[in-house]
């Protein structure tokens, strides 16, 4: 199976799923490991991946160490959690173009 680059990716909640289907067992355990490195609890995590809530900078920013994000990947994953946190359409452009 080829696995999705981060860089294909527009929306770091599809990216998070996309993450966890790849690893071992399937994901199991994995929003645990999320929580644990976002220093939130695992109800949070389920809000993010399936709702409207976002993670914040400073718990994306930590989880960047989990995902085992390379500068470059580090610097993309957190524009991806800047565009989906914009409210305002204008935001959402600015981010958009830098994505």
């Amino acid at each position: 199976m080829e696995y999705k680059s981060i860089f294909e990716f527009d929306n770091y909640k599809a990216y998070l799923k996309d993450y966890s289907s790849r690893r071992s067992k399937g994901g199991r355990g994995f929003r645990a490991e999320i929580a644990r490195a976002a220093n939130c609890q695992t109800a949070y995590v389920s809000q993010v991946l399936n709702s409207t809530a976002n993670f914040s900078l400073e718990q994306a920013y930590a989880l960047n160490r989990l995902l085992l994000h390379n500068k470059d990947e580090a610097y993309f994953f957190l524009l991806l959690v800047q565009f989906g946190r914009a409210g305002s359409p204008d935001l959402k452009t600015y981010f958009r173009e830098l994505i």
